[in-house]
C-alpha cells in the first residue's frame, strides 16, 4: 500500500465528519467572529479531498461525494472573496439538490441507485425486490426535494438559530426516520416473501410433477439437486476472485473490468457499430468482449466460426469484430483486447451491473454452409439454463476448475464453458485443452472436463490418467466403445448432454450402454407426432425439433437421427444442400449430391458431381481434388468439404425421379479411397482437430 493511501482514508473521514458537522460548525464560528479563519482551513481540507477523489475510481455515490465538496469549496470561495458569510447558508440546499439529481437520474437507467446497493449484499434480488429499490429511490427524491426545499426556507429567513435547528439537527433526525423506517418495512416484506415461498415450495414437494428431476443417474455420472449459488451475469465481475488461471498466473475480475473498459473505450470510438462480432477462440477472451459489447447495449453477433476468410465474407451479418486471431482482416473495423495497459473505471462496474437479463445476442449455427441461421437468444434464458446446469452437475462442481476443449462460438461451449463457470464461479483453466498430453498432465487437483466426441475418441488412453470428477460431452453421439474406454481410463462415465442451438440443454444420459435412454432434463417436456414439439423453462417458446425421437417414458427418450439434410461432422452442423449448391456454381458441374461417407471408422462428406465426362463412377485426380477444395474453401467450412468426390455421368434416381440415397451410399460403398486422399493426410487432420483449427 502507497504511503498516500492512509492519508486519503484519514482525509475522507476528516472531509465527511466536516460536511455532516457543516452548519453547527458554521453557527459556531459566525458566532464567535473567526469565520475568516475557518474558511480557509475548510477550502484547504476540501481541495486536497477533491484532488485525492478524481484520482481514484469513484462510484456513482462516491462522484456526488466529490461534487459536493466541489461545491462546499466554491461557496467558501464565494464568501472568502465577498466577504460575506451569507454563501456559506446554501451549502444543505446544495448537498440536497444534488443527491435528487443523483437519485433521480439512476431510476431512468436499468437499476436504480438503491438496486445497485442492494445488489452488493443480494446479487440474485428478486423482481419483486427490484420493484421495491425502485419505489425507495423515489421515496428518497420526494424526501431530498422536501428537505432542500426547508434548507431553502431558512436559509432565505435568515435566521441563525432557525437555520442551524433544522440543517444541523431536525433534517438529521428526519432521515434517520425515514432510514429506519424503510428498514423495518424491508423486514416484513421480505418475512412476506420467504412466507409465500416456503409455502410454494412445500406444495411443489407434496404434489408430485412430470419435470420433476431424475432420482439418480447412473453412479459414476453426475448428480442432481445440489444447491450450487448462481450469479447473474451482470454480477459476474462484481467481486474479487480468480476467473482463470494458467497455473503460474491467475486473471482476476479486476484484470477482467480493466480489460472490458478498453474494449468499452474501443467499442464507444465506433459509435455506428451496433452489432459485433466476436471472433475468440479462448473462452476468457470471449467472456470480456461479450459483457463489453452488452454493456454498451449493443448486440453481440457469434458467427459460429473462427475462419477468417468466412468472417471477411460474412461483413454484412456485423459491424465490427472482436478478434484473438493472429491476423485477421475484413472490410469492418477489428478490435483486440488489450490485457496489460486497461484501467479499471467505475463506469464499467456500473454499466455491467446495468446489463438486462432481456439483452440479446445472436447465434448462427450453419453460417458457413448455406445462408447462414441467425438464432437470438436472451442473456435470461442462458442464465436459466445455467442455473439448471449449476443444479444437475451438483457437488462435482464445487472446489474444481473446468476444463475444456470446446469453443464458445458454438452453443454448447458458449453455454458450458462461458455462462457455466462464470455463474458459478469455477475458475477456467487456460489454455483450452488440445492435446491428451495436456489432459494427462492435470493430476493434482479438482478437474471437471467439458469436451466433445471428436477429442474423447482421440484420446491416448495408455496415458496417465487425469483427476477428473466428471466429463462431459455434446455436439454428437459418443461411441460406446469410447464411453467404455474412458470409465476403464479415469473411472468415470461420461455423461452425454442432448441439446441444440435454438432449444439449449434437452436431455442427458451416462451410460455403458446405447439401450440406455436420455433423461429429459427438469424443465424439459417432449410430444412426440409428425413432428418432436419441445418446451423448456430456459427457452421463452415452444420449438419443433427436426430429430427423430422415440419416447420411451414420460421423461425418457431414444435419439434416432435427423429428419432433415443437417448432419453433424467432428460435432459441426453440416448443410448437405448448402455442399451441393456451393459445387454446382463451380465450373463444369450440372448436378451434385452429398452425403456421409464412413472411413476408418471416421465420418466424412461424399460428394458426386454430374461430369459429361465420364460414362462411369470415376474418382477425381488428385490435381482436381486439389482445384475443388480450393474453391470451396471460401464458401464452406474445412469440415463441410467433401473428402471423397466421384464424377458419374447422372444422379441415380427411383422410378419416381426422386434421388435414389440408397443406390447413392452404395455407389460409394463400392469405391475405394482415392489416392489424393492418402492415410498421412487422415492421420493430420485427425490430430488437427484437436487442437483450435477451424
Amino acid at each position: 500500500m502507497s504511503v498516500a493511501a492512509p492519508a486519503a482514508v484519514v482525509l475522507k473521514v476528516v472531509t465527511s465528519v466536516l460536511t455532516a458537522l457543516w452548519p453547527l460548525i458554521i453557527c459556531a464560528a459566525v458566532m464567535a467572529d473567526v469565520w475568516r479563519y475557518v474558511l480557509p482551513i475548510l477550502a484547504l481540507v476540501l481541495g486536497l479531498r477533491i484532488i485525492l477523489g478524481l484520482k481514484a475510481r469513484p462510484s456513482a455515490l462516491m462522484r456526488a461525494g466529490i461534487t459536493i465538496a466541489g461545491l462546499a469549496l466554491g461557496l467558501c470561495l464565494l464568501s472568502l472573496t465577498f466577504s460575506s458569510i451569507g454563501f456559506m447558508f446554501y451549502y444543505p440546499v446544495a448537498v440536497n439538490l444534488v443527491l435528487l439529481i443523483v437519485f433521480a437520474h439512476s431510476l431512468r437507467g436499468a437499476q436504480s441507485i438503491v438496486e445497485r446497493l442492494a445488489r452488493l449484499q443480494d446479487p440474485e434480488l428478486s423482481p419483486q425486490g427490484v420493484r421495491y429499490t425502485r419505489k425507495v429511490t423515489q421515496a428518497w427524491c420526494v424526501f431530498f426535494a422536501l428537505n432542500g426545499t426547508i434548507a431553502a426556507v431558512t436559509t432565505v429567513i435568515g435566521d441563525l438559530k432557525l437555520w442551524t435547528w433544522w440543517n444541523g439537527l431536525l433534517s438529521y433526525g428526519a432521515m434517520g426516520l425515514m432510514f429506519g423506517g424503510e428498514y423495518l418495512l424491508r423486514r416484513r416484506l421480505q418475512a412476506q416473501e420467504r412466507a409465500a415461498q416456503d409455502s410454494a415450495a412445500s406444495e411443489r414437494a407434496a404434489a408430485p410433477s412430470e419435470h420433476a428431476p431424475a432420482a439418480a443417474v447412473a453412479a459414476q455420472g453426475l448428480t442432481q439437486g445440489s444447491d450450487m449459488p448462481v450469479c447473474s451475469l451482470a454480477t459476474w465481475l462484481n467481486d474479487e476472485r480468480i476467473i482463470a488461471t494458467d497455473g503460474t498466473h491467475c486473471y482476476t475480475t479486476a484484470q477482467a473490468r480493466a480489460c472490458v473498459t478498453d474494449l468499452r473505450a474501443q467499442l464507444t470510438a465506433l459509435p455506428t457499430a451496433q452489432r459485433v462480432a466476436l471472433v475468440l477462440i479462448s473462452p476468457y477472451s470471449f467472456t470480456l468482449a461479450f459483457l463489453a459489447v452488452l454493456s454498451l447495449g449493443r448486440r453481440p453477433v457469434i458467427l459460429g466460426h473462427h475462419n477468417a476468410s468466412l468472417v471477411a465474407s460474412q461483413t454484412t451479418l456485423f459491424d465490427a469484430v472482436i478478434t484473438d486471431l493472429p491476423a485477421l482482416s475484413c472490410a469492418r473495423p477489428v478490435l483486440t483486447l488489450e490485457q496489460a495497459s486497461a484501467v479499471e473505471s467505475a463506469e464499467t462496474w456500473f454499466a455491467l451491473n446495468a446489463i438486462p437479463s432481456s439483452a440479446c445476442f445472436e447465434l448462427f449455427t450453419s453460417g458457413s454452409t448455406g445462408t447462414p441461421k441467425a438464432v437470438v437468444k436472451t442473456v435470461g434464458e442462458m442464465e436459466a439454463e445455467a442455473r439448471l446446469l449449476a443444479a444437475f452437475l451438483g457437488p462435482q462442481l464445487q472446489q474444481s476448475t473446468l476444463l475444456t476443449t470446446v469453443f464458445p462460438y458454438h452453443m454448447y461451449g458458449l453455454t458450458f464453458s462461458v455462462f457455466l463457470p462464470l455463474s458459478t464461479k469455477t475458475p477456467l483453466h487456460l489454455p483450452q485443452i488440445h492435446y491428451s498430453e495436456e489432459l494427462a498432465a492435470r493430476t493434482a487437483g479438482r478437474y471437471l472436463l467439458i469436451s466433445s466426441p471428436a477429442f474423447l475418441k482421440r484420446l491416448d488412453f495408455t496415458l496417465p490418467a487425469p483427476k477428473l470428477t466428471a466429463i462431459v460431452s455434446a455436439g454428437g453421439p459418443l461411441a460406446l466403445s469410447t464411453r467404455q474406454q474412458l470409465h476403464a481410463w479415469c473411472g468415470l462415465t461420461p455423461t452425454e448432454i442432448y441439446g441444440s442451438t435454438e432449444a439449449g440443454v434437452m436431455a442427458h444420459r451416462a451410460a455403458l450402454s446405447d439401450e440406455e435412454p436420455f433423461t429429459l432434463f427438469s424443465d424439459v417436456s417432449m410430444e412426440i407426432g409428425p413432428k418432436v414439439s419441445l418446451r423448456s423453462g430456459h427457452v421463452a417458446t415452444a420449438l419443433t425439433l427436426d430429430d427423430k425421437i422415440e419416447l420411451v417414458s414420460a421423461r425418457t427418450i431414444r435419439l434416432l437421427g435427423r429428419s432433415d439434410r443437417i448432419v453433424k461432422i467432428e460435432e459441426k452442423r453440416v448443410s448437405l444442400s448448402a455442399i451441393e449448391a456451393a459445387l454446382t456454381e463451380l465450373p463444369g458441374i450440372s448436378a451434385a449430391a452429398a452425403l456421409v461417407v464412413t472411413r476408418g471408422g471416421r465420418d466424412l462428406i461424399g460428394a458426386a458431381v454430374v461430369s459429361e465426362e465420364v460414362t462411369a463412377p470415376t474418382p477425381i485426380t488428385g490435381a482436381e481434388y486439389v482445384a475443388l477444395r480450393r474453391n470451396l474453401a471460401a464458401v464452406l467450412e474445412p469440415y463441410a468439404l467433401p473428402r471423397i468426390v466421384l464424377k458419374v455421368p447422372a444422379l441415380p434416381e427411383t422410378a419416381l425421379g426422386k434421388r435414389d440415397s440408397r443406390a447413392l451410399a452404395e455407389l460409394f460403398a463400392t469405391k475405394a479411397e482415392p489416392s489424393y486422399n492418402d492415410r498421412s493426410h487422415v492421420r493430420s487432420q485427425g490430430r488437427e482437430s484437436c487442437s483450435p483449427q477451424p
